[in-house]
């Protein structure tokens, strides 16, 4: 499977409208549409992980833990957001 590319779609968009229809006597081709996108900087893009606090006991007390990557974060003051060790969204329920 290839490896998928993300680009930013508004500054594509704005690209397009500077360099093909600035001038509409112009015309645009289909090599001229893939050359422009193939030229598009890729977007810095990561997958988000998503995961819940699964509490649990552990020594002494209870601990919680991330689902996604099972470290143990005892968090006295408040359970997090995002897990500190794989930076998962703690959304799940």
């Amino acid at each position: 499977m290839a490896e998928k590319e993300y680009i930013e779609r508004d500054g594509l968009v704005g690209l397009f409208l500077e360099k093909c229809f600035k001038d509409t006597s112009s015309t645009i081709t289909y090599s001229d549409v893939i050359q422009i996108i193939n030229a598009y900087p890729r977007a810095d893009v990561q997958k988000v992980k998503y995961g819940k606090w699964i509490k649990k006991s552990y020594l002494l007390d209870t601990s919680n833990f991330c689902s996604v990557c099972g470290d143990n974060f005892g968090m006295p003051h408040g359970k997090f957001n995002i897990c500190p060790n794989c930076g998962a969204k703690m959304d799940e329920e």
